[in-house]
C-alpha cells in the first residue's frame, strides 16, 4: 500500500518529531511504501526524494524571503485580512488545480512543489496524518486550512483518510465551525 504520512516533520519540536519518526517506522515495518509530507524537513529516517512539501510549506513559502517579508509585514501591522485572503487564495486554487487533474488530466499550475502534492495525493491509496494539534483558532489560516485542504484534495481523487492523536480546539465562529465539521466528515478515521 502506498502511503503519504504527513506530520509536521522537522518543526524542531523533539516530542513531535519523536512521534512522527515512530508512526514512519511502524508503516514502513508493516511493509507499506511512504512518501513523507513535511513542512519543514523530513524525518532522519525517511528518503528525502520520497518527501512532498506540504500545503502549508508552500503557502507560506519558508525559502522564499519575499513571502517571508509580505507574512511577518502583514502579522507585525495586524493586516489579517490580507494573509486571510492570501491563504483562501492558495487553498482554493490547490482544489481548483487538483480538481482539474481529476476531470482533465493535466494540473494547470507552474508550481512544481503543488504539482508534486497533487501528484502523491492521488497516487496514494492512504493519507495518514499523525499529530499536529493544529486544528484549532490559533493556527486556523496557517495549518488548519492547508490541512483542510489536503483532505478535500484526497476526497477528489478517493483516497482515504486517517488523523490520528490530533488536539481538537478550541473553534470558534460559524465559518471555522463549519469548516471543522466538514473536514471531519471527510475523514475516514479520526483519532483524537
Amino acid at each position: 500500500m502506498l502511503v503519504i504520512h504527513a506530520h509536521n516533520y522537522g518543526h524542531k519540536n523533539l516530542g513531535d518529531d519523536a512521534m512522527a519518526i515512530n508512526v514512519y517506522k511502524k508503516l514502513k515495518k508493516a511493509g507499506n511504501s511512504i512518501n513523507t509530507i513535511s513542512t519543514y524537513a523530513p524525518p532522519y529516517c525517511a528518503n528525502e526524494i520520497d518527501d512532498i512539501p506540504s500545503l502549508t510549506k508552500i503557502v507560506f513559502n519558508y525559502d522564499n524571503i519575499f513571502v517571508k517579508a509580505f507574512i511577518v509585514g502583514c502579522s507585525k501591522l495586524k493586516l489579517t485580512f490580507f494573509l486571510r485572503v492570501y491563504t483562501l487564495s492558495w487553498c482554493v486554487y490547490a482544489i481548483c488545480c487538483a480538481y482539474t487533474k481529476y476531470k482533465l488530466g493535466f494540473i494547470p499550475t507552474m508550481s512544481t512543489r503543488l504539482m508534486k502534492l497533487i501528484k502523491g495525493l492521488e497516487r496514494s491509496e492512504l493519507y495518514f496524518r499523525s499529530g499536529s494539534g493544529s486544528i484549532n483558532d490559533i493556527w486556523f489560516y496557517g495549518s488548519f486550512l492547508p490541512q483542510f485542504t489536503e483532505v478535500i484534495i484526497c476526497k477528489i481523487f478517493k483516497t482515504k483518510v486517517l488523523f490520528s492523536g490530533q488536539g481538537l480546539g478550541p473553534i470558534t465562529g460559524k465559518l471555522r465551525e463549519y469548516l471543522l465539521k466538514k473536514m471531519i466528515q471527510s475523514l475516514d478515521l479520526i483519532r483524537v
